[in-house]
């Protein structure tokens, strides 16, 4: 499978811009709409097959060492489930995928970890691919 990580904003609600309305922005601060994350960042983290091209794909709150493992975890699973066994990841040199917990999580599901080489995205065209179609 091929493993790669999309950073993507996170807007606290739209701007006058959007909606065309400039009064009402400056009301809708003050009231409390339930629990609110407000602006930040989401992260992508995406999986694809390499012979049957299914996607795999879950939001996590960072980019950090323990999502990726949580992340491949949920994916070799998700493959598992539809009868698909898994025996290489392809990964970028990211930090969370160069971590000693990724590594270990490799080492402990059986799986082969291929890094890319650095500066070359085509490599894992497949994930790249993926993400810019997703965004359409």
């Amino acid at each position: 499978i091929h493993l790669d990580i999309k950073k993507l904003g996170r807007f606290e609600h739209v701007g006058h811009r959007i909606t065309g309305d400039r009064t009402r922005q400056s009301s809708r601060r003050g009231q409390a709409w339930g629990k609110r994350r407000g602006a930040g960042w989401e992260y992508v983290h995406v999986a694809i097959d390499d012979a049957s091209r299914i996607a795999f794909s879950q939001i996590m709150p960072d980019e950090k060492a323990v999502s990726a493992v949580a992340f491949l975890k949920a994916a070799v699973a998700y493959y598992e489930s539809l009868g698909i066994t898994v025996e290489r990841v392809m990964t970028d040199n990211g930090p969370c995928y160069t971590s000693k917990a990724f590594r270990a999580a490799c080492r402990k599901l059986g799986l082969k970890h291929v890094r890319t080489r650095p500066y070359t995205p085509r490599t894992n065209g497949k994930a790249e691919r993926f993400i810019q179609t997703a965004l359409r």
